[in-house]
């Protein structure tokens, strides 16, 4: 995460994390480690919002959403549903529940409104580009880039006023090195294609 959030800053890269407050799948940290991230990042000066686990109740929900204030000492903060879960009224519960943003809708969409809730919708993740709908990689760095460019391509003709990419942590190092080669020069292509 800190090398991350460096790497960020050196190329100004306006940057979220979002943090779990609850195990769900694929997903298992204690309140304890959530608490210190938290902290950490908005230390290092990092935008922090909550890794959603809760999708499909308001009450589960608004708890998520009041368990992360705690923690947080925040008022104001954005979500992002683990794996991008959601339903028919998932975005409607997230902004009665009081996040001010959402970052869950996989579109070539400009960022709208829903309530008072900004949904910013995002064009990019790592994994798709790298794994291609399966569990472990199956794109070469060059194919990955490949795929990038032609979404990258999409997101200009539908002229989108933002490109929002979904980073895991966890691959900004050398253990994964497809992931930290590809999300470098993507940081790379993008300055350099304005």
């Amino acid at each position: 995460i800190e090398e991350l959030i460096a790497f960020n800053k050196q190329h100004g890269i306006p940057s979220s994390f979002f943090i779990g407050v609850q195990n769900g799948l694929g997903l298992s940290y204690s309140q304890a480690v959530s608490k210190y991230w938290i902290a950490r990042i908005i230390e290092l000066g990092s935008e922090i919002g909550l890794h959603g686990i809760e999708f499909e109740s308001f009450d589960k929900i608004k708890f998520e959403h009041q368990l992360f204030e705690q923690l947080s000492g925040l008022k104001i903060f954005g979500t992002r549903m683990h794996y991008v879960r959601k339903n028919e009224h998932t975005f409607e519960f997230m902004q009665a529940a009081g996040y001010s943003y959402d970052s869950t809708e996989h579109a070539f969409k400009n960022p709208y409104k829903i309530g008072n809730m900004w949904e910013f919708p995002f064009q990019l993740m790592d994994g798709w580009v790298i794994e291609k709908g399966k569990r472990w990689q199956t794109q070469t760095l060059y194919q990955a880039k490949e795929n990038t460019k032609l979404i990258i391509a999409e997101a200009q003709e539908k002229r989108l006023n933002y490109l929002g990419i979904d980073f895991h942590d966890r691959y900004f190092t050398a253990g994964f090195k497809t992931w930290i080669e590809w999300y470098q020069w993507l940081v790379e292509y993008l300055a350099t294609n304005k």
